[in-house]
């Protein structure tokens, strides 16, 4: 508790020691001039060459993060292909189907709407 009290200043008595005050005091003022001379903010500076270090790291990891979704969009882009080929494959064959339920007054209907829609191409690009 001695020992306390002294750093603090204090003496046992109650009085307060002027020499540890001084001394803390020039402590401080010490630490002061020594944090103005050499100023510890943040980061250090990088120098230019590890600036283009830093920067093709940067690049490297983002040029690989790139890649890695492109690869999930081409097995995703391969995979919806597939499914979609399915789809109208089945939908194709759902189609004829159908048709081949009507009877043949209703194909008719189906020939004149192609012919119309040949037609119709025709006139667009002519």
């Amino acid at each position: 508790m001695d020992d306390f009290l002294k750093d603090l200043g204090i003496s046992l008595d109650g009085e307060v020691v002027e020499e540890n005050v001084v001394a803390q005091e020039e402590a401080v003022e010490e630490e002061q001039a020594a944090e103005a001379q050499n100023p510890t903010y943040g980061d250090p500076v990088p120098s230019p060459e590890e600036k283009l270090e830093m920067t093709a790291k940067k690049r490297a990891a983002i040029l690989s993060r790139h890649e890695k979704w492109q690869a999930e969009l081409d097995t995703l882009v391969r995979d919806k292909m597939h499914s979609i080929r399915a789809f109208l494959t089945e939908s194709r064959i759902a189609a004829v189907a159908e048709l081949a339920q009507w009877g043949p007054d209703k194909k008719g209907v189906i020939a004149e709407v192609d012919s119309e829609g040949t037609k119709l191409l025709k006139g667009l690009e002519g």
